[in-house]
């Protein structure tokens, strides 16, 4: 098999043919790049079942650079959620991802809703739901009774919605339970007039969430959506791609090239992919992880790619709003908060709880981030009205 540094360079110069437009250079490493990896070995459909996690890796953006080259680009994977389920399931229980993004999101609801009378939020993506029973049974437990609201934008794609059994959850918590669907925008006003005040949640990753949504799509649709409700907080749950793509920094903040982009995306999921490899390590878990690459890990790189296209010139993040500054979503009037002590206490409890890889970053402008060795993964960001 071929090493790991002979694999980078192939890929880096598959992405380079790409931006300088030749394609047929490109496909032609590509094929090299399969004739090493996926020689003998069985394929699925990101990457190759057997080998290294770094050949599956290496399978990956290869994949996603062939998805880009063929222009068959999709926003998302019609079996997405049917597929995904049982990766999803096992990767919140092995894992720190998930349960830093739900944990992270729901106490600082709870802490901006300690003297509502009730809980009304507004999920962006919301998936299978289960972020909300969490929150229903911390509730429970902080405020006895106290009505909570759930209003999901856009379809959801699930076969069996997530309002009939987050309905039964509550009942059976006897929480006062409200869920509603909206698919236009439009429509939110009619819905959402009066009672208590709105929080607006946002998932955008694919590490902690069943649907990932375009990242490309979510800073519009936010800020249109902020316009409309003006909610009392919104929370964006992110991974750091999204976030740089944002927020760049030196030296990407004059517009990043196709290529540093996809060499970020690689330094980027190779943390993630060495962090889930420690949490699934030991006899019995290869195939769990195996599973968790094909479904979860494999797309969410074909989506941080793609969002990218086309590779020719500077990118500043995919959206016609530009980079949003650190302090604010431009023309929402919201600007990020402070983390309380005790969310930020809770996170680190977490992280600790898996391997010593894992840490907690905290900048204090109202973003905690899991780290894998100090690289940072996925942040929780909390804004509030200027």
């Amino acid at each position: 098999m071929e090493d790991s540094s002979s694999l980078d360079d192939l890929l880096m110069a598959s992405a380079t043919a790409v931006e300088a437009g030749d394609m047929v250079n490109a496909s032609a490493i590509l094929e090299k790049i399969d004739s090493i990896v996926l020689d003998g070995i069985t394929c699925g459909r990101y990457g190759a079942v057997g080998s290294s996690s770094f050949d599956h890796l290496a399978c990956y953006f290869a994949s996603s650079l062939r998805t880009g080259i063929a222009r068959a680009r999709t926003e998302c994977h019609p079996l997405a959620l049917a597929s995904r389920l049982p990766a999803y399931q096992m990767l919140q229980e092995l894992s720190p991802f998930i349960k830093f993004a739900h944990f992270t999101a729901n106490q600082a609801i709870l802490e901006a809703t300690l003297d509502e009378g009730g809980v009304h939020v507004v999920d962006l993506n919301v998936g299978d739901g289960v972020q909300w029973s969490s929150l229903m049974s911390d509730l429970l437990r902080h405020g006895g009774s106290k009505p909570f609201r759930l209003t999901a934008v856009g379809s959801t794609t699930v076969t069996a919605t997530p309002g009939r059994w987050l309905s039964e959850f509550a009942e059976s918590l006897g929480l006062p339970f409200r869920y509603d669907e909206v698919e236009d925008l439009h429509k939110l006003t009619e819905i959402i007039c009066g009672g208590s005040s709105v929080i607006l949640s946002c998932d955008a990753t694919g590490m902690s969430h069943t649907l990932a949504m375009d990242t490309s799509q979510t800073l519009p649709l936010l800020t249109g959506v902020i316009k409309v409700l003006q909610p009392k907080l919104v929370i964006l749950i992110e991974d750091e791609l999204s976030r740089l793509g944002r927020t760049p920094p030196p030296p990407l903040a004059g517009g990043a090239s196709f290529v540093e982009l996809f060499s970020e995306a690689w330094c980027h999921f190779a943390a993630v992919q060495e962090s889930l490899a420690s949490c699934f390590s030991g006899a019995g878990y290869k195939a769990r992880l195996r599973l968790v690459e094909e479904e979860i890990l494999g797309p969410s790189i074909e989506g941080a790619i793609t969002a990218t296209w086309p590779p020719h010139g500077s990118m500043t993040g995919g959206t016609d709003a530009g980079p949003v500054a650190s302090n604010g979503f431009p023309g929402s009037g919201y600007r990020t908060c402070e983390i309380s002590g005790f969310n930020i206490v809770q996170a680190k409890m977490l992280a600790g709880l898996f391997s010593r890889g894992f840490g907690v970053l905290h900048d204090k402008k109202g973003r905690l981030a899991l780290c894998w060795k100090d690289r940072p993964l996925t942040s929780v960001s909390v804004w509030s009205p200027v």
